[in-house]
């Protein structure tokens, strides 16, 4: 017993870990890990196309961002709706127009069947069934252009099905009715654009089928350009379609 005792007095002890050494390790052990992590990149969050529009002229956008969705929504097919309201529809004896009641006011549209008969019937056709009805413009740009004909309000949703391309030599200018799409030319659906000025990237890369019939609908349509955006480039206050209709006379 006494051995064992002497043995342990012989045993020298340790150092004892006081609060002060306690701290003094913590902040070494700190002072390694910011060395290895000073000079690493920081992942920064991506910007979308529409986003870094925003800090862009309009000359440099690419004209693939006046689109429809990539992933369009899943909705109705309206096209046997659709094609039933164009059934009597006539370019060579009737001239069409088409007239948006919305919150800044009267927007009348003269349509151009004669580059671009397609889009003609099916702007008609979904105007008819009442497609357009209580529909927000959901995307608007200074002097670019202001955009309009998703059911869901998002820039996601369609009619349920597309139409192909028109392209011809009218000019993108302020007023001018114009068809969005994706990447894929012949994707267009229901989704349409008015120009805010003039926009020549756009021209033969868009179908262009309208514009502005007077110059009070002109003077409306201008009014896009003093609209306060937000996120996506949204209106802040909402502007919506409150009903649209087709006139037609005899040519």
């Amino acid at each position: 017993m006494d051995m064992q005792t002497d043995e342990l007095n012989e045993i020298e002890p340790g150092p004892i870990l006081t609060p002060p050494i306690i701290i003094g390790i913590v902040f070494f052990v700190g002072a390694i890990a910011l060395f290895f992590m000073v000079g690493k990149e920081v992942p920064q969050p991506s910007k979308s196309l529409w986003g870094a529009y925003n800090n862009s002229r309009n000359d440099e956008i690419d004209p693939s961002e006046i689109k429809e969705s990539e992933v369009v929504s899943q909705l109705p097919n309206r096209k046997e709706e659709v094609d039933a309201a164009i059934a009597d529809v006539d370019f060579e004896k009737k001239n069409y127009q088409i007239v948006l009641d919305t919150t800044v006011g009267e927007i009348k549209l003269d349509l151009w069947p004669d580059v671009a008969p397609g889009h003609c019937k099916n702007i008609i056709g979904l105007t008819k069934i009442g497609y357009y009805d209580g529909i927000i413009f959901h995307r608007v740009i200074k002097d670019f252009v202001c955009q309009v004909g998703c059911p869901l309000g998002t820039g996601t949703g369609g009619p349920g099905y597309t139409i192909d391309a028109e392209f011809n030599d009218k000019k993108h200018e302020a007023g001018v009715l114009s068809m969005a799409r994706t990447n894929d030319p012949n994707s267009a659906g229901s989704q349409f654009f008015i120009c805010l000025g003039r926009v020549p990237h756009l021209d033969n890369k868009y179908t262009v089928f309208g514009k502005t019939a007077d110059e009070a609908s002109l003077k409306n349509v201008l009014k896009f350009n003093s609209v306060r955006t937000g996120a996506g480039d949204r209106p802040v206050e909402e502007i919506k379609i409150k009903s649209a209709k087709v006139i037609e006379t005899e040519k």
